[in-house]
C-alpha cells in the first residue's frame, strides 16, 4: 500500500522525512512521533501488567476492557495519519505484548492468535477502519477483514476458530484456568517439549519418564478423557480438568 496520501482528488506525495504535526509533540517526522508514543504505551501497558501474571489476576474481559480504554486510545491516535509508516511496528509490539497479556500467552504464541484470543481486531486492520471512517465515512466491514485474514493464514492446527471475531469461549474464567486453556489451545506453554525448545531444559523428557512432555490431549498421565474440541468449547469436565491439571502451563 502506498504512502500517499489521498485527498480531495489530489495526491500529497510521501517523501521519506515528511513531517507529522501533533498536538503534544509539535512537528516531528513518523519515525519521532511513533518512537515517542510507543513509550507512552509502553507506559500505560505496565499499569496493565499489574493486573494480572500467568496464575492470578483480573479476568480476561476486565483486562480487555482495560487494554482498550488505558492503551488503545493513546495507541490509535492519529492512526490515519501515520498507518501506512513502517515504523508502526513501534506501536504494534507493545499492542502484541498486551494482547498476549489477556490471552495469559507466551511470546512464542503465533500473533495471529493474539487478537483471538484478546477478542481484539488485529491492529493494522483498526487503522484501516479508523482512515476509512474519518475520510469516506465508509461501513468498513472489519469482520469480514478479519475472517478472511485468518482464513488465509490459520494457525489453528486443530481447525478449532470457526469465528475469529467473536470471544472464544472461556472468557469467563478465572485467571489462571483461562491462561492454562489458551495454551493448551495454542499448543504454546511451560511443557518440557517447549522449555527444551526455548533453551530452557536440557531434554524434553517429562519427569515420569515419557519421552516428550507436550501440551496435548495425548500426554498419557495427564491426558484429558476426550477431545480438543471439547476443551475448546470449555464443557463443565474440562474446567475440573484443568484445576486438577498438576502442571503449571
Amino acid at each position: 500500500m502506498s504512502n500517499d496520501v489521498y485527498r480531495a482528488n489530489a495526491t500529497i506525495k510521501c517523501e521519506d522525512a515528511i513531517e507529522v504535526r501533533a498536538l503534544d509533540f509539535g512537528t516531528l517526522t513518523y519515525r519521532e512521533y511513533l518512537t515517542r508514543l510507543s513509550a507512552k504505551v509502553k507506559t500505560r501497558q505496565s499499569i496493565i501488567s499489574k493486573l494480572s501474571s500467568s496464575t492470578w489476576g483480573a479476568d480476561a474481559n476486565t483486562l480487555r476492557i482495560s487494554t482498550l480504554s488505558l492503551v488503545y486510545s493513546v495507541a490509535e491516535y492519529c492512526a490515519p495519519v501515520w498507518l501506512n509508516s513502517v515504523h508502526t511496528k513501534n506501536v504494534d509490539k507493545n499492542l502484541n505484548a498486551e494482547m498476549r497479556t489477556i490471552g495469559g500467552m507466551t511470546k512464542s504464541t503465533p500473533l495471529k492468535w493474539l487478537p483471538v484470543l484478546s477478542n481484539i481486531a488485529p491492529p493494522k486492520l483498526r487503522r484501516e477502519h479508523a482512515l476509512l471512517q474519518e475520510w469516506k465515512k465508509d461501513k468498513f466491514n472489519i469482520s469480514y477483514k478479519w475472517e478472511s485474514e485468518w482464513t488465509i493464514e490459520n494457525p489453528d492446527n486443530q481447525k478449532l476458530v470457526i469465528n475469529p471475531t467473536i470471544k472464544q469461549s472461556g472468557f469467563e474464567l478465572k485467571r489462571n484456568t483461562w491462561v492454562t486453556l489458551n495454551r493448551i489451545r495454542t499448543g504454546h506453554g511451560r511443557s518440557g517439549h517447549m522449555m527444551y525448545k526455548w533453551g530452557l531444559r536440557d531434554t524434553e523428557t517429562c519427569d515420569c519418564g515419557y519421552e516428550s512432555q507436550t501440551i496435548t490431549v495425548k500426554y498419557p498421565i495427564l491426558a484429558f478423557k476426550g477431545t480438543m474440541e471439547d476443551i475448546h468449547l470449555v464443557k463443565d469436565e474440562v474446567v475440573e480438568w484443568m484445576k486438577n491439571l498438576d502442571l503449571e502451563l
